[in-house]
C-alpha cells in the first residue's frame, strides 16, 4: 500500500481540473446568466465566460456581448443581423484553434472589445464599425461592407478591408502587419480623433486602392526603422493631404499613383524619415504646398504629373 495516497491525490486534482475546465467552458446557450431566446436574441453580459458553438440553429438575429464577458467560439460559421460587442469584452476562437471563421451579419458593431481569430472572413451588408480601444488580434482576415470604420489596433497577420462606399481610419489606430484597403468606387480617409488626436500607425506593406484618398489633420506614420517595406497607394481621382496633417514614411518604398490629382496643402507635411523611396505619378496635376515636402534621407524621388507645382 506504499504510495497509494499519490494516485488518490492525483485523481482528486484531475477531477478538480475537469470541474474547473467544465465551468469555464459552459455552453453560452445554457449558461444561467445568459439571456437566450431561440431564434431571437443572445445577450451575454455581466462578466460571463462561456463557450459558443456555432452555427447557432436557428440563427439568432441579435447577439450582444458586454460587461467584460469572454465568449470562446467553437465552429466555422456564424450568422446574425446585428452583432454588438462592448465594454472590454472578448470574442475569440479557442486556444490553438486554426479553423477559419465565416461571419455574416448586417451590422458588426464593436467598441472597446477584443476580436481574436486565426482566419476571419467577415461580411456585413450595412456596416462594420470597430472603435475605441478595440483590437483584431492575430487575425488573418477579410472584412467586407459598404462602410467600414476602424480605430484601435490589429495584430501581425494580413488584413484586407473591402468597401463600396468608404473606409475611415480614426486615430488612434495601429496595424502591426500588412494591410490592404480597397474602395475603388469610394473613399479611404485617415482622420483624427475629435479631441487631442494621437497618431496612427501602419507598420508594413500597405496597399490602398480607392477613388479618393485623404489624410486629415494629425500625425500618421507608415513603416518602421526596424525593417524595410513597401506601400502602394492608388488614388484613382484624388490624393489629398490637408493642412495640419503629417505623413511620415519610414524605410518605405512608396508609390502614389492615379488618374487624378495629388494635393499637399500648405501646412501639410510628407516626411521620409529614414532611407526609402517615393514615386508620385499622377495623370492629373501635382501640387506640393509650402513646406509640406521634407525628403529627409530619401534614396530616390520621382514626381510626375500633367503639371507639377511647388507652392
Amino acid at each position: 500500500m506504499v504510495g497509494s495516497s499519490t494516485p488518490s491525490s492525483l485523481l482528486l486534482v484531475f477531477v478538480l481540473l475537469l470541474s474547473s475546465s467544465a465551468h469555464a467552458q459552459q455552453d453560452c446557450l445554457t449558461h444561467p446568466d445568459v439571456t437566450y431566446v431561440s431564434g431571437d436574441v443572445l445577450i451575454i453580459r455581466g462578466n460571463v465566460a462561456c463557450l459558443l458553438n456555432v452555427p447557432i440553429t436557428p440563427s439568432v438575429p441579435y447577439i450582444e456581448i458586454g460587461d467584460g464577458s469572454v465568449v470562446t467560439v467553437r465552429g466555422s460559421s456564424i450568422s446574425t443581423s446585428v452583432f454588438n460587442c462592448s465594454t472590454y469584452s472578448e470574442f475569440q476562437a479557442e486556444t490553438n484553434n486554426n479553423v477559419p471563421l465565416s461571419f455574416s451579419t448586417s451590422r458588426f458593431l464593436v467598441k472597446n472589445c477584443g476580436v481574436s481569430f486565426f482566419d476571419l472572413t467577415l461580411t456585413a451588408t450595412t456596416d462594420i464599425d470597430i472603435t475605441g480601444t478595440s483590437y483584431l488580434f492575430d487575425n488573418r482576415g477579410t472584412l467586407t461592407a459598404p462602410v467600414i470604420k476602424f480605430s484601435g489596433s490589429a495584430g501581425n497577420k494580413a488584413l484586407t478591408f473591402n468597401a463600396d462606399t468608404s473606409i475611415t481610419l480614426t486615430t488612434p489606430f495601429s496595424f502591426s502587419g500588412p494591410v490592404t484597403l480597397n474602395a475603388p468606387t469610394g473613399s479611404v480617409a485617415f482622420v483624427p480623433a475629435p479631441v487631442s488626436p494621437p497618431p496612427g500607425y501602419m507598420v508594413s506593406n500597405v496597399n490602398i486602392d480607392a477613388d479618393n484618398v485623404q489624410f486629415s489633420s494629425t500625425d500618421f506614420t507608415i513603416g518602421t526603422t526596424s525593417f524595410s517595406s513597401t506601400t502602394v497607394i492608388r488614388a484613382r481621382s484624388s490624393f489629398l493631404i490637408q493642412a495640419g496633417a503629417s505623413l511620415t514614411l519610414q524605410n518605405v518604398a512608396t508609390t502614389i499613383n492615379g488618374d487624378g490629382s495629388y494635393v499637399a496643402n500648405v501646412g501639410a507635411r510628407v516626411i521620409t524619415a529614414t532611407a526609402g523611396s517615393l514615386n508620385i505619378s499622377m495623370a492629373g496635376d501635382v501640387y506640393v504646398g509650402g513646406s509640406s515636402f521634407q525628403p529627409i534621407g530619401l534614396s530616390k524621388l520621382v514626381i510626375s504629373g500633367a503639371e507639377v507645382t511647388f507652392i
